[in-house]
């Protein structure tokens, strides 16, 4: 392997680690790329079930526009650091539970729809 590959290799492996290690709190701090994201998911064109690979997901903050754009795209979602991954696995969990509590739940008094009385 050439010196130039190595010392690619070498700074990857350490900005994955780097981001790795910090991926459980990584969301607190992501003013910047949360603000990114939502910018950028309002640019995305209407397909109707795109296959989609991004590159580089973190912990998701792209990645919830996309499913939430695209419900019935196909997705890989991949990064340098494999605890990004888990970690954006895990948030979109989060969120898909969230979702169905929200709509599951009925304000008192009114039935949803397609509910028989």
């Amino acid at each position: 392997m050439s010196s130039i590959l190595r010392m690619l290799s070498n700074r990857s492996a350490a900005i994955a680690q780097s981001f790795g290690a910090r991926a459980a709190s990584y969301d607190e701090h992501a003013d910047l790329q949360r603000a990114v994201a939502e910018r950028l998911a309002r640019l995305l064109p209407q397909l109707a079930a795109p296959r989609v690979l991004e590159l580089g997901c973190g912990t998701g903050l792209f990645s919830r526009h996309l499913l939430a754009r695209y419900p019935d795209g196909t997705f890989l979602f991949t990064d340098l650091a494999p605890s990004m991954v888990e970690q954006c696995r895990l948030n979109l969990a989060r969120l898909r539970q969230a979702r169905q509590l929200r709509q599951s739940w009925t304000p008192r008094g009114r039935q949803p729809t397609g509910a028989s009385t």
